[in-house]
C-alpha cells in the first residue's frame, strides 16, 4: 500500500508527517528548512519511508492567496524534481487552521515557546494528515 507523507509548506520551514504502512496511524516526522536542499531531502525521505502518496496542505481561503500560490509552486517543483519520476501520487488537503491547532495543542501540552517555534510545523502536518486519512473517500 505504501505510506502517505503530509507536507505543511511554509516560507521558512516545511513540516512533515507520515502514516504507517496501512495508512491508519499518522505520526509527526520532521521539520525541514525551506532551502535549496529541500527537494533532495524530501526525495530521500520518500525512499526511506516507502512513500506512495504526498498530501500537500493547501489553504483553500480567499484570504490566503499568497500561501495558495506558494503551495501550488511547491507542488510543481516537487513534480519536476522527483515525484513524477518516482510514480508518487499527489493529493491536497485543506490546511486552514492547522498551524493554529498545532500551536494550541502544544501549549496545552506544556511545550516551551522555543519548542513550539521549532516543532509546530510537523504537528501542523500531522493535523493535515489526520484530516486527510479520516475524510470520507470519494
Amino acid at each position: 500500500m505504501g505510506r502517505i507523507l503530509a507536507i505543511d509548506v511554509g516560507e521558512k520551514r516545511v513540516g512533515l508527517a507520515v502514516t504507517d504502512d496501512l495508512q491508519i496511524i499518522a505520526s509527526p516526522l520532521d521539520v525541514l528548512p525551506n532551502n535549496p536542499e529541500l527537494f533532495t531531502k524530501l526525495k530521500n525521505i520518500c525512499i526511506e519511508y516507502k512513500v506512495a502518496k504526498l498530501v500537500i496542505g493547501m489553504p483553500y481561503s480567499k484570504k490566503h492567496k499568497e500561501a495558495s500560490a506558494m503551495a501550488e509552486s511547491f507542488t510543481e517543483n516537487i513534480k519536476q524534481e522527483f515525484a513524477d519520476g518516482m510514480g508518487l501520487e499527489i493529493d491536497f488537503q485543506d490546511e486552514r487552521n492547522s498551524s493554529v491547532y498545532a500551536e494550541t495543542w502544544m501549549k496545552t501540552e506544556g511545550y516551551s515557546y522555543k519548542r513550539i517555534r521549532e516543532s509546530s510545523d510537523k504537528y501542523a502536518a500531522l493535523k493535515i494528515l489526520e484530516d486527510y486519512i479520516t475524510r470520507p473517500k470519494e
